[in-house]
């Protein structure tokens, strides 16, 4: 095991200012590096459980829902789109990175939120409509296997990449 070399909040800046230079190709680029407290900052201000993220837990639910009934995948993936429950998981990967135990127990909370949120809108809509289980939609996603999760995983990774790199 090695021991934890970054920690939020940051410790009382010492005397010296950093003094590692900056990566040439960034400057080219007009790119600079944001601080762990503004990717903290970014990352902590998408949390909490408000009407706006509950409706677009919602609304994504719905989305994908459609889409299931319709056998349409492009419906699905725009379902994917709206993603909100994205912002929880990215802190939820932040706080365990910086060991931050207050930022985890927000992600998990707001994550859980939004969860029940989609399952109870799922759960009406299953006894609300006839939902045919053996429809191509629905039997290719209820099957899972190691590919799956590989490509969950992947994806997962790429999409947080993808938002990071938009906050640095």
């Amino acid at each position: 095991m090695f021991p934890v070399e970054a920690v939020l909040p940051r410790l009382k800046p010492e005397a010296e200012e950093d003094t590692e230079a900056a990566d040439p190709e960034d400057e080219k680029r007009g790119k600079q590096r944001i601080s762990r407290e503004e990717l903290y900052a970014k990352v902590s201000e998408g949390l909490g459980v408000s009407r706006v993220f509950l409706g677009m837990a919602i609304l994504s639910a719905v989305v994908a829902a459609v889409g299931l009934l319709r056998n349409d995948v492009a419906v699905i993936i725009g379902a994917m789109v709206i993603a909100p429950l994205l912002g929880p998981n990215v802190a939820m990967s932040l706080a365990t990175t910086l060991g931050d135990f207050e930022l985890l127990r927000q992600a998990l909370i707001t994550n859980a939120a939004g969860l029940l949120a989609a399952f109870g809108l799922a759960l009406c809509g299953g006894l609300l409509f006839t939902v045919d289980p053996t429809g191509p939609a629905i039997a290719s996603r209820s099957h899972v296997g190691g590919g799956d999760i590989l490509l969950a995983l992947a994806a997962g990774a790429a999409g947080t990449l993808t938002r990071i790199s938009h906050q640095l």
